[in-house]
């Protein structure tokens, strides 16, 4: 599995991380962004992410009923539960959502949690990128009024300005990546390198 987060990182350098100037949802400016959107709804993305969130939660001994949070993370949770169903029936992984906004239409105040979990079960938090983790704190708190136990939080990236320390005040919390790790394959690989998606390596005039 340490070739498919290895691989996976590269996707990320290669794909997601770009140097230029944003506004964050946090409302902070960055020097740099990581649009994860172009590894995670692509077909190799999809299969490295399930594999990899998979290995990470199965490591943690976590055995969650479910994972999920907001729509950014709907791809990765996907992901997740789809690289789960090789796995005997007691630890396959299912998928739950959370609204931004209830539908009191239906379900009233509660009504942030779309699927028919039962209270108390088990489930994890996915991000894509966390920040500060304030919206991640606020993605925890709507999963735990709908009745489900939050065990942690599994983050893809983390960009290291605060998110671990606010997030684990609440519950423990997980990064797949960090950027630092990020930048640093990127310095590794020099600025020329292209990724081949006929054969899946990075391409610096030879095979990686």
């Amino acid at each position: 599995m340490d070739d498919d987060r290895e691989r996976l990182k590269r996707l990320l350098v290669r794909y997601a991380l770009k140097n230029s100037k944003r506004i964050l949802a946090s409302g902070q400016i960055s020097s740099y962004f990581i649009e994860v959107r172009r590894v995670t709804l692509s077909s190799l993305g999809t299969f490295l992410i399930g594999n990899v969130f998979l290995e990470k939660i199965r490591e943690l001994e976590l055995r969650p009923k479910a994972v999920g949070g907001t729509e950014s993370a709907m791809a990765i949770a996907v992901a997740t539960s789809r690289a789960s169903y090789d796995l005997p029936l007691d630890e396959r992984i299912d998928v739950y959502a959370i609204r931004r906004q209830p539908d009191k239409a239906f379900f009233g105040d509660q009504g942030c949690l779309v699927d028919g979990f039962q209270q108390k079960d088990s489930v994890l938090v996915l991000e894509d990128v966390t920040t500060t983790g304030m919206f991640t704190v606020k993605t925890v708190q709507k999963v735990r009024a709908a009745g489900l136990k939050v065990k942690a939080v599994v983050s893809l990236v983390d960009r290291e300005e605060g998110a671990a320390g606010i997030v684990k005040n609440y519950c423990p919390f997980y990064p797949i990546f960090r950027a630092s790790e990020l930048f640093e394959c990127k310095e590794g690989l020099g600025q020329g390198f292209e990724y081949n998606e006929s054969n899946e390596s990075l391409m610096t005039g030879e095979v990686l």
